[in-house]
C-alpha cells in the first residue's frame, strides 16, 4: 500500500497543470514507468521496446491460453458427430442447422414439409461443402413413432458409416395457429399438443434409444418458447403447451 505521503503526492500531481503531471507522477510512483516513443532518425528501436496493443507480454499467466479464453470453435465443437434437427425445413430449425455446421457437426434435418426452404437450404449446402461436412433432409411426421424410429435408425447408420455417429438431437419442430381463444377448435388444439409436446417426446425417445443401443454419449436439446412465461394475445392456447 502507498503511504500517506505518496497518496498526497499523487493527489497534488493530478491537480497540477497537465504539462507537469507526467513528471510529478513518475517521481511519486514506487515503480518505473516507461513511455515508448518513435525513435529518432539516427537511432533504431529494438524489438524488445515495442509492445502490442492487443497482446499481453509473454510470460504473464494471462498470456497462457486456457478454456476460459480460447476461441469459440475450441470452446464448443461438434466435430465427429451427427446431430438431428427436427423442424429443420425452415425457420428456427434450419437456422440451428447452420449453427451446428459452424461448430463442425454433420446435420440431419427432418420436417413434415416435402422439401426444405430452398434459399436457406442452398446456403447450408455451401457451408457444409466448404467445411467438408454433410447435411441431409428427411421428410417425416415426428408424431408417428414407428416412422421416427425408422428414420432415426437410417440417419444413425449413415453417420456411423462415415465415422460420425448420431450423438444428439435438437427437437425444434412446432406449430401454432392465430385464432381467437374462444373460437379455437378442439381438434386444432389437440393437433398442436401432439406436434409440440408429444412430437418432442417421440424425438427424444427415439434418439436416446439409438444412442444407448450404439453405446455413445450425446445431448438432447428440447426447444421451448418465451410463451411459457409471458402472455401473447395472438397465441393464447400456445401458452398451455409451453
Amino acid at each position: 500500500m502507498y503511504g500517506p505521503s505518496t497518496s498526497q503526492s499523487l493527489t497534488n500531481a493530478f491537480r497540477a497543470p497537465s504539462a507537469t503531471r507526467l513528471a510529478s507522477v513518475s517521481k511519486t510512483l514506487p515503480v518505473s514507468v516507461n513511455f515508448h516513443t518513435k525513435a529518432p532518425s539516427n537511432e533504431s528501436a529494438s524489438q524488445s521496446d515495442l509492445h502490442s496493443d492487443i497482446e499481453l507480454p509473454k510470460g504473464l499467466p494471462e498470456s497462457n491460453q486456457t478454456e476460459a479464453n480460447a476461441y469459440g470453435p475450441q470452446l464448443f465443437s461438434l466435430r465427429g458427430q451427427t446431430v438431428l434437427v427436427t423442424g429443420g425445413g425452415r425457420g428456427v430449425g434450419i437456422s440451428l442447422a447452420g449453427a451446428i455446421i459452424e461448430a463442425g457437426g454433420h446435420v440431419a434435418c427432418m420436417d413434415v414439409l416435402p422439401s426444405p426452404s430452398e434459399p436457406e437450404w442452398a446456403e447450408l449446402e455451401k457451408m457444409a461443402k466448404r467445411s467438408g461436412l454433410t447435411i441431409s433432409y428427411t421428410n417425416c411426421d415426428i408424431t408417428d413413432e414407428e416412422a421416427m424410429v425408422s428414420a432415426v435408425t437410417e440417419i444413425s447408420k449413415a453417420g456411423s458409416a462415415r465415422g460420425t455417429p448420431l450423438r444428439g438431437a435438437v427437437a425444434c419442430a412446432g406449430i401454432q395457429q392465430k385464432i381467437p381463444v374462444l373460437e379455437y377448435p378442439v381438434a386444432d388444439f389437440e393437433r398442436m399438443l401432439r406436434v409440440n409436446t408429444v412430437g418432442a417426446f417421440v424425438t427424444a425417445k427415439a434418439v436416446a434409444n439409438d444412442m444407448v443401443k450404439n453405446r455413445v454419449t450425446g445431448s438432447l436439446v428440447l426447444v421451448a418458447s418465451m410463451s411459457g412465461n409471458i402472455a401473447n394475445r395472438v397465441s393464447s392456447w400456445l401458452h398451455a403447451l409451453k
